[in-house]
């Protein structure tokens, strides 16, 4: 006759969230940031942001519209303030999504890595997972200021 193996499955964590928050520390938040002109917002934007948001496990996404962008024709912009109005209308109703307005607050062209510097340093306690669409990767150099 063989010997019979038997399989434990663990069905709780080995280790608590307390007992890991003891020996790691607080854990970190995890925030998406979708930047962009949002001229207009549409569904590919909200798409884009639930399945990543989803996928990492993100605790929230924030949509970060520019205030002028450093590569669209600012005549061809719609104004900040629609844009702002068109995007609380579109996220409202998910609980994953929010708005993030610091390059509407900071005013002038906008550059995402001036952004994300400053919400570094104001939240040091946050992991930060930039999210780009396609059309935007012609303009990383731009948006970096070279």
């Amino acid at each position: 006759m063989g010997s019979k193996s038997k399989t434990t499955t663990l069905t709780q964590p080995v280790i608590t969230e307390e007992v890991s928050e003891q020996i790691l520390g607080p854990r970190r938040k995890q925030i998406g940031i979708l930047g962009g002109t949002f001229n207009p917002v549409h569904i590919g934007h909200l798409i884009m942001a639930e399945a990543v948001g989803t996928t990492l496990g993100l605790q929230k996404v924030l949509f970060m519209p520019d205030n002028q962008p450093p590569h669209v024709d600012h005549k061809d912009a719609i104004p900040v303030g629609k844009r702002v109005t068109m995007l609380q209308a579109a996220i409202h109703d998910n609980p994953l999504f929010d708005l993030e307005l610091a390059e509407v607050k900071r005013g002038g062209v906008s550059y995402t890595i001036d952004t994300m510097r400053a919400l570094k340093k104001a939240h040091p306690d946050t992991d930060y997972y930039f999210i780009i669409g396609a059309d935007m990767v012609a303009y990383l150099q731009v948006a970096g200021r070279g």
